[in-house]
């Protein structure tokens, strides 16, 4: 069993609503399943904190170093998406290590929960420079700490239903992060 330090980040926040759909915000939603993620960990013992504590928008790189200062081991940039979709998305490094592992972990139990993937599902997406394209992805790894990006359903399509109210399958996000960190770190997981 190894436990590893977990940082939460809800993306957006703040003036930066993140995707518009269906009457949402997605940076409430984020903020939302961050929450109910950080319930499930310290529910398992897993150490997991927030990186934004409020409505607020801070910088990748800050949210990176908030990171670094708590001493996370892996970050999960929690997101939803839009552009007409459905499914889910999760964007990993090109450098590749814990986040290799926890990205294939996560696909795995958002599948078993019903979500379908968006193309292949789990993406590296790079630069012409062969940086990874996303900043926080960027940014993290410049402090020396893995992270993915966990893009889960589109709110502007009838992934909306799923999402909108407070329902199991909500539920069922939060629930397939805390199972997959739990198989990372080798913890039973218990049903919450």
């Amino acid at each position: 069993m190894k436990l590893y330090a977990i940082g939460g980040d809800p993306g957006h926040g703040g003036a930066d609503s993140g995707a518009t759909g269906n009457g949402m915000l997605e940076k409430n939603l984020n903020w939302n399943i961050a929450l109910d993620v950080k319930i499930g960990c310290d529910l398992h013992g897993i150490p997991f904190k927030i990186l934004r504590e409020k409505d607020e928008c801070p910088s990748l790189a800050e949210r990176a170093e908030r990171a670094r200062q708590w001493g996370a081991d892996l970050v999960i940039s929690i997101h939803h998406n839009a552009g007409g979709g459905t499914g889910y998305e999760i964007y990993k490094s090109v450098k590749g290590s814990l986040d290799d592992t926890f990205a294939d972990l996560l696909a795995a139990e958002y599948r078993a929960s019903g979500e379908n993937a968006h193309g292949v599902g789990v993406k590296i997406t790079l630069l012409p420079d062969n940086s990874d394209y996303y900043g926080i992805l960027r940014e993290t790894a410049a402090r020396g700490i893995p992270a993915i990006i966990s893009e889960y359903a589109f709110i502007d399509s009838a992934d909306a239903q799923r999402i909108d109210t407070y329902t199991e399958q909500k539920q069922n996000e939060a629930k397939a992060i805390v199972r997959a960190l739990c198989r990372l770190c080798g913890v039973k997981f218990i049903e919450y």
